[in-house]
Protein backbone atom coordinates (compact mmCIF):
# COMPACT_ATOMS: atom_id res chain seq x y z
CA UNK A 1 0.00 0.00 0.00
CA UNK A 2 1.33 3.45 -0.91
CA UNK A 3 1.95 5.88 1.98
CA UNK A 4 -0.56 8.42 0.63
CA UNK A 5 -3.26 5.73 0.41
CA UNK A 6 -2.52 4.75 3.98
CA UNK A 7 -2.98 8.37 5.12
CA UNK A 8 -6.33 8.62 3.30
CA UNK A 9 -7.52 5.37 4.87
CA UNK A 10 -6.53 6.63 8.34
CA UNK A 11 -8.26 9.99 7.81
CA UNK A 12 -11.62 8.41 7.02
CA UNK A 13 -11.20 5.42 9.33
CA UNK A 14 -11.01 2.77 6.60
CA UNK A 15 -8.72 -0.23 6.57
CA UNK A 16 -8.82 -1.15 2.88
CA UNK A 17 -9.63 0.15 -0.55
CA UNK A 18 -12.93 -1.78 -0.44
CA UNK A 19 -13.99 -0.14 2.83
CA UNK A 20 -12.96 3.25 1.41
CA UNK A 21 -15.24 2.60 -1.58
CA UNK A 22 -18.14 1.79 0.76
CA UNK A 23 -17.39 4.96 2.76
CA UNK A 24 -17.33 7.13 -0.39
CA UNK A 25 -20.56 5.59 -1.70
CA UNK A 26 -22.33 6.22 1.61
CA UNK A 27 -20.90 9.75 1.75
CA UNK A 28 -22.15 10.56 -1.74
CA UNK A 29 -25.61 9.25 -0.88
CA UNK A 30 -25.76 11.33 2.31
CA UNK A 31 -24.53 14.43 0.47
CA UNK A 32 -27.11 14.01 -2.30
CA UNK A 33 -29.85 13.40 0.28
CA UNK A 34 -28.95 16.58 2.16
CA UNK A 35 -29.10 18.55 -1.09
CA UNK A 36 -32.56 17.20 -1.91
CA UNK A 37 -33.73 17.78 1.66
CA UNK A 38 -32.42 21.37 1.50
CA UNK A 39 -34.35 22.05 -1.70
CA UNK A 40 -37.49 20.53 -0.20
CA UNK A 41 -37.16 22.52 3.05
CA UNK A 42 -36.79 25.74 1.07
CA UNK A 43 -40.13 25.05 -0.61
CA UNK A 44 -42.12 23.44 2.21
CA UNK A 45 -40.78 23.40 5.76
CA UNK A 46 -44.10 22.66 7.50
CA UNK A 47 -44.99 19.28 6.03
CA UNK A 48 -43.53 16.47 8.14
CA UNK A 49 -42.38 19.08 10.67
CA UNK A 50 -41.88 16.59 13.51
CA UNK A 51 -39.62 14.42 11.37
CA UNK A 52 -37.65 17.46 10.21
CA UNK A 53 -37.16 18.56 13.84
CA UNK A 54 -35.73 15.14 14.58
CA UNK A 55 -33.24 15.46 11.73
CA UNK A 56 -32.02 18.95 12.61
CA UNK A 57 -29.34 17.93 15.17
CA UNK A 58 -27.88 15.43 12.70
CA UNK A 59 -27.96 17.97 9.87
CA UNK A 60 -26.25 20.60 12.01
CA UNK A 61 -23.55 18.10 12.91
CA UNK A 62 -23.02 17.30 9.22
CA UNK A 63 -22.90 20.99 8.34
CA UNK A 64 -20.42 21.77 11.07
CA UNK A 65 -18.05 19.19 9.63
CA UNK A 66 -18.29 20.59 6.09
CA UNK A 67 -16.42 23.68 4.97
CA UNK A 68 -16.96 26.20 2.18
CA UNK A 69 -13.40 25.55 0.95
CA UNK A 70 -14.46 22.09 -0.15
CA UNK A 71 -17.08 22.80 -2.81
CA UNK A 72 -18.45 19.25 -2.85
CA UNK A 73 -18.88 19.06 0.92
CA UNK A 74 -20.35 22.51 1.57
CA UNK A 75 -23.72 21.26 2.79
CA UNK A 76 -24.79 24.33 4.72
CA UNK A 77 -25.33 26.39 1.59
CA UNK A 78 -27.99 23.91 0.46
CA UNK A 79 -29.78 24.05 3.81
CA UNK A 80 -29.67 27.81 4.47
CA UNK A 81 -32.93 28.74 2.70
CA UNK A 82 -34.86 26.03 4.55
CA UNK A 83 -33.19 26.89 7.84
CA UNK A 84 -34.33 30.49 7.39
CA UNK A 85 -37.93 29.24 7.17
CA UNK A 86 -37.46 27.04 10.23
CA UNK A 87 -36.09 29.86 12.39
CA UNK A 88 -39.46 31.58 12.04
CA UNK A 89 -41.25 28.53 13.46
CA UNK A 90 -41.75 28.61 17.24
CA UNK A 91 -41.34 24.84 17.57
CA UNK A 92 -38.24 24.56 15.37
CA UNK A 93 -36.35 27.47 16.92
CA UNK A 94 -35.48 25.72 20.23
CA UNK A 95 -34.38 22.63 18.32
CA UNK A 96 -32.05 24.76 16.18
CA UNK A 97 -30.66 26.51 19.25
CA UNK A 98 -29.94 23.16 20.95
CA UNK A 99 -28.33 21.93 17.71
CA UNK A 100 -25.95 24.91 17.86
CA UNK A 101 -27.12 26.59 14.66
CA UNK A 102 -25.57 29.92 15.64
CA UNK A 103 -22.16 28.34 16.27
CA UNK A 104 -22.36 26.48 12.96
CA UNK A 105 -23.31 29.68 11.10
CA UNK A 106 -20.55 31.64 12.86
CA UNK A 107 -17.92 29.06 11.93
CA UNK A 108 -19.24 28.98 8.37
CA UNK A 109 -19.03 32.77 8.03
CA UNK A 110 -15.53 32.75 9.50
CA UNK A 111 -14.49 30.17 6.90
CA UNK A 112 -15.96 32.29 4.12
CA UNK A 113 -14.20 35.41 5.38
CA UNK A 114 -10.93 33.53 5.70
CA UNK A 115 -11.28 32.41 2.07
CA UNK A 116 -11.88 36.02 1.02
CA UNK A 117 -9.11 37.44 3.19
CA UNK A 118 -6.73 39.35 0.98
CA UNK A 119 -8.86 38.98 -2.12
CA UNK A 120 -11.03 41.78 -3.37
CA UNK A 121 -14.79 41.25 -3.22
CA UNK A 122 -16.78 42.56 -6.15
Amino acid sequence: MVASQSRVFQQVGCSSLESLGVFLTEYLIVTASVRVLGAWLAEDSLTLAAEVYGLLPFLMELCSSSTPQEEDTDLLKFLLPGLCHLTADDKARPVLIRAKLMKTLSNYMQSLLTMCDGSRLV
